[in-house]
């Protein structure tokens, strides 16, 4: 992971979850001077400093977000990105195509039976 990029590439990561925290914590142990996961509360604002990051990566997170406090989050990660920084969301969401709108509807029903495997994630609408 970090050992292919520049020594000048450090890494901040953020969860609510104890779990991933600690689980992502184990990852990036070989690299624990460049690397960093802070567990959060959710509260606002995140702990890192204004134009500090290159790129913000954010993965099915604002699947659980509820609009408004969504647009809060978005100013705040707007904050941590340098001027020419990259802000990458992967969420989940309904499309049309027949086969995206069945892998939708089959994770619905999954969400539904066994959440925890998803953990809480779901298609937004």
């Amino acid at each position: 992971m970090l050992s292919s990029l520049p020594p000048t590439v450090n890494y901040l990561g953020v969860d609510v979850s104890p779990v991933m925290v600690s689980l992502a914590t184990r990852r990036v142990a070989a690299w624990v001077e460049r690397a960093r996961i802070a567990l959060v509360d959710g509260s606002l604002p995140l702990p890192a400093d204004d134009g500090c990051a290159d790129r913000v990566l954010s993965t099915f997170v604002f699947d659980l977000l509820d609009e408004a406090y969504a647009r809060t989050v978005l100013d705040d990660l707007r904050r941590i990105l340098a001027p020419n920084g990259r802000l990458c969301i992967a969420s989940l969401g309904y499309r049309e195509r027949l086969v995206e709108r069945a892998i939708s509807r089959t994770w619905m029903r999954l969400s539904r039976v066994a959440p925890k495997v998803l953990a809480g994630v779901v298609p937004s609408a």
